[in-house]
Parts: C-alpha cells; structure tokens; sequence
C-alpha cells in the first residue's frame, strides 16, 4: 500500500446552518497513489493523515466528523477523493466539557511606530535641498485574540514559533461558533503565545491564548528603500558627502544599479523574506 499524498481541498469547504442551530460541515481531501486507487481505498480511509470518526472539525469543535466517503476520480486511477461530514447541534446538546468548548475570540488593534520617508503613495518626501526626509510614523495593525482549551501543550511548536518571527505558511481559521475567522498565507504573525493549567469540574487542560498580528499585504516579502550612506560611481563605493569634503550621515536614495537616484525618479525598493514560515493550522490541533 503507498499513498503518496493527502491534500485538503480548502476552496471545497462548505458550511450550512439549519433550523434547531444544527451547523453541518464538509470537507473534502485529495488523495494521490500509487497504482491503482481502487486497491487502496480501505487503506486511505483508514490513513493516519485523514481524521477519524468523531475528530473535531477545525473550524467548530463543536462539530464532530460523522461520515467519510471515498470517491474515485473519473480522469485518473491513481486518484481518489475523500469526502468527510460533520454535524452539531450547538444549543440542543450543550458540553459541559471544557475541551469542547469553541475558542474565545477577541479583536482589537496594536499601536507601533516606525521610521518613514515617504508620503500615502510612497513617493519620497524630500527637504527644499532634495535630501529625504525620516520621521515617526504612528500606525495601527489589526490584532486577534484567540484563546483555545487543549488537553496538552505542544511546548516545542510553541517555543519554535515563538523564538524568531514567523507568519503563516498555510491558510489556516478557527471560529467562535458565531463566525469563522481565515487567514491567507503569510498575513498572520505570531505575536505571543502562552499556556496556564487549569483545574475545573474534575477536568485537567490547558488554556492557550495566542495573539496575531494581521497584516492583509502579508509580513513576507517584506520592502526596503534602496538607499544607503554610500553609492557606487564607476563601480567604486562613494561616501555620501566625501565629493565636497564632508561625509554626511544622512542617507540617499539609490537606484537599480547602486548608483544616486535621479531627482525626478521614483524611489527603487528590494524585496526580502524576513519572518519563518510555518504551518499555523498545527497551532489549533
């Protein structure tokens, strides 16, 4: 038996509420094989990556998977698809269970400056002398607040992601049954993360707040101003200022090529990854 690969489709998802506050969900996974997938669909179904009868769904823990149903694919026979069922009725069968309970949602907003050069349409603002001028630029960034109850704390996911900034490599939600909240890649920045053991009703589990910080542009790439306090000329490093005598330690705008910027053109900008990128969907598992 060899399974290649086992994918969520995540444009398929579906959600439906009906009458009673019964919520239903589907979801639908991408299975790729090797030979023929009719011989392996006892095998994928019962594969370690697919969830299990009576898993969560990640979107509502109140959700649990009900059905599962292989499909083949009619242009390939090495291809199956899995289509996965949940169902819940939120108010007709409360849990007293804390690890059923919904994640806690909150959102608010951070402040944080940061130096800036530029105006709303990132023109360079420069002095009457055409040397670019820095301020303090005050900003606000939307932050979610997402507090979840687990059995146990995966210290080591935390601490990996926590210890150098990462964003989200993967399109990852959660929802506090009253809406769902999804992230596209590399809009979510892990600000914090911690874990306090909670005692309650007999039950031992862990409460995990996480903060994220949301940028809808995305923390990766992330842009600088080429400029800098030397410029090539003629392919030799020049400190800016030296021609007249006096190294300034202001710096200048430079263009494509290192060399000084041309008064009338616009500001050249480099591109960089500057935050990891890890899957934040195993930070709601």
């Amino acid at each position: 038996m060899a399974i290649i690969e086992i994918k969520e489709v995540f444009e398929s998802r579906k959600s439906v509420f009906e009458f009673g506050n019964k919520q239903r969900h589907t979801r639908r996974f991408w299975i790729t094989t090797e030979g023929d997938a009719a011989d392996h669909e006892v095998a994928v179904a019962e594969a370690e990556a697919m969830p299990k009868t009576g898993d969560a769904h990640p979107d509502n823990p109140a959700a649990r998977l009900k059905t599962k149903t292989i499909e083949y694919d009619r242009r390939s026979r090495k291809v199956l698809w899995a289509t996965l069922d949940y169902d819940t009725e939120t108010e007709e069968a409360p849990s007293n269970d804390p690890l059923l309970r919904p994640p806690e949602v909150r959102i608010g907003f951070v402040q944080y400056t940061r130096e800036a050069n530029t105006d709303k349409d990132d023109k360079a603002i420069k002095n009457k002398a055409g040397d670019p001028l820095i301020y303090e630029q005050e900003d606000n960034r939307l932050a979610m607040y997402v507090t979840r109850n687990v059995a146990a704390v995966n210290w080591s996911l935390l601490a990996a992601y926590i210890n150098k900034p990462t964003c989200n490599k993967d399109t990852f939600a959660y929802t506090d049954l009253v809406q769902v909240y999804r992230h596209e890649p590399k809009t979510a920045y892990l600000a914090s993360a911690s874990a306090a053991l909670v005692f309650e009703s007999g039950v031992r589990y862990y409460t995990v707040p996480l903060e994220f910080h949301i940028n809808p542009n995305g923390w990766n790439p992330r842009r600088f101003r080429n400029e800098g306090l030397r410029y090539l000329r003629n392919d030799v490093l020049v400190n800016v200022g030296a021609e007249n005598g006096q190294i300034s330690n202001v710096p200048v705008l430079l263009d494509a090529n290192g060399g000084l910027l041309a008064d009338d053109a616009d500001p050249v900008f480099i591109e960089a990854d500057t935050y990891e990128e890890e899957p934040f969907v195993l930070l709601f598992r």
